[in-house]
C-alpha cells in the first residue's frame, strides 16, 4: 500500500466514523407551530394583535430534541426542560418562559373546541410578558 492509498483509506475511515457519530446525534422535530395572535404586556398596559403574513413564519415556535436534550431552536437554541404531559398539555419550560402544547387527543375527543389554539408560548422580557397563541404545523412528538 502506498502512502497515498493509506491516506485515502484513513480519510475514508474518518469520514465513515464521522457519519456514524452524526447519525447518533440527529435532531428530531418535536413540535412546530405558527402563531395567530400576539400579546405583549408590561406595567404600562398591553397590546393584542393578529399575526399574519411573513410574521407567522418569523415568530413560529420550533422545538427539537437531540441526544435527549430539548431545544427551542426558534429562539436561539435555548435548552428546555420537558415537564411532561400535564392533563391535556405537553409543557416545556426554560429560564425565560414556557411553551404549552395541547395534546391532539383533546380536540379529537371533542373535549377541547376545534377553534381553541394548539399552543401558547410565553416569554418574560424584563418585567414584561410576550405571549403567542397559534396553530400546530406538526404533531407533538416528545
Amino acid at each position: 500500500m502506498t502512502l497515498r492509498n493509506g491516506l485515502i483509506a484513513l480519510l475514508a475511515l474518518s469520514w465513515c466514523i464521522g457519519i456514524s457519530i452524526r447519525a447518533d446525534a440527529v435532531d428530531s422535530l418535536v413540535f412546530l407551530g405558527v402563531p395567530t395572535v400576539k400579546m405583549s404586556a408590561d406595567h404600562e398596559g398591553e397590546t393584542r394583535e393578529a399575526v399574519t403574513g411573513s410574521d407567522r413564519n418569523e415568530f413560529r415556535v420550533v422545538i427539537h430534541k437531540s441526544d435527549g436534550t430539548y431545544r427551542l431552536t426558534s429562539r436561539g437554541g435555548v435548552e428546555l426542560a420537558y415537564v411532561g404531559l400535564q392533563g391535556m398539555y405537553h409543557i416545556f419550560v426554560h429560564i425565560g418562559g414556557f411553551v404549552k402544547v395541547l395534546d391532539a387527543s383533546g380536540k379529537q375527543a371533542g373535549i377541547i373546541p376545534a377553534t381553541y389554539p394548539d399552543y401558547v408560548e410565553v416569554m418574560h422580557i424584563q418585567l414584561g410578558v410576550l405571549t403567542y397563541w397559534g396553530e400546530a404545523q406538526s404533531a407533538i412528538s416528545p
